[in-house]
């Protein structure tokens, strides 16, 4: 059974939602000078870097043989496809709409890991939680403007798109689980760097 969070828990992920939400303005702002799929290419390709520099002050090891094959996947769900799904999205709805629909994510991966997850426990303050998180994300979306218009750019479409990227988040948070026995920096730098190479293909095709 997992600990109770303490202060410090919170105190990091107050941290995190900050961070993390305040991604999707910088998105929305970025998108006013370059397209959808460069911008996802562009982050990702800043992360792989970062990686690279920071590299003789991380210990571990980079992926190695078959190894990537599972990572390329996850680049490609994880990062990828939600970046460029977010990006084309937040071109037509508000940032904080985006932020909003992507915090599916965890009650995806709660739906999901109760069949490739056993070892997650489910609770009646759980399901309380997920059902009203649930409806929350739905009336975010019924409750846009022209919400049941059928062309591009309009209603429910940009959303439907946020919360296709919020379920491969939430396949990397579920499948990156089984992945033990690579270490946790080959996992990070494989899947950045994969979802570069996909991001940067997109972008050369497709914009």
């Amino acid at each position: 059974m997992s600990a109770a969070p303490k202060g410090r828990d919170w105190a990091l992920l107050a941290v995190m939602v900050l961070v993390w939400g305040s991604s999707f303005l910088f998105i929305k702002l970025a998108l006013g000078w370059v397209g959808p799929f460069w911008l996802a290419a562009f982050r990702l390709l800043a992360a792989s870097l970062f990686f690279v520099l920071a590299r003789p002050l991380i210990k571990g090891q980079w992926p190695r043989g078959r190894q990537w094959l599972p990572l390329a996947a996850l680049g490609f769900v994880g990062n990828a496809l939600p970046f460029v799904l977010i990006g084309i999205a937040t071109q037509t709805i508000p940032s904080s709409a985006s932020a909003l629909v992507m915090s599916a994510s965890p009650m995806i991966v709660m739906i999901v890991g109760i069949v490739f997850l056993p070892d997650e426990s489910i609770s009646l303050t759980r399901v309380i939680g997920l059902v009203g998180g649930l409806l929350g994300v739905v009336l975010i979306i019924l409750g846009a403007p022209g919400a049941l218009s059928t062309s591009w750019g309009a209603g429910v479409l940009p959303y439907l798109l946020v919360l296709i990227a919020a379920v491969g988040y939430a396949m990397v948070n579920i499948f990156g689980r089984r992945l033990g026995s690579i270490s946790l920096l080959a996992r990070s730098f494989g899947m950045l760097s994969t979802g570069a190479v996909f991001a940067t293909l997109f972008a050369l095709v497709l914009e």
